[in-house]
């Protein structure tokens, strides 16, 4: 922790610590809420026959795009 005095005064600056890749990790998380909601918007424009591809139910489309993209 680096220290500055003024007018006799010690006032204590707290150093910033990033650990190692918090750049890369906030990178990477961004970049999966982003993916998360493409696929939600994808999701939402399928019809009957994409749905019964796939083998899923409409009531999961809805569940699944109704989350936040923050939430898996």
């Amino acid at each position: 922790m680096a220290s500055l005095v003024h007018d006799r005064i010690a006032i204590a600056i707290p150093a910033v610590k990033h650990g190692p890749g918090a750049i890369e990790r906030f990178k990477a998380t961004v970049s999966l809420w982003a993916r998360r909601s493409e696929e939600r918007n994808a999701l939402a424009q399928f019809g009957w026959r994409e749905m019964k591809d796939i083998a899923i139910s409409e009531a999961d489309i809805r569940r699944e795009i109704a989350k936040p993209f923050w939430r898996a």
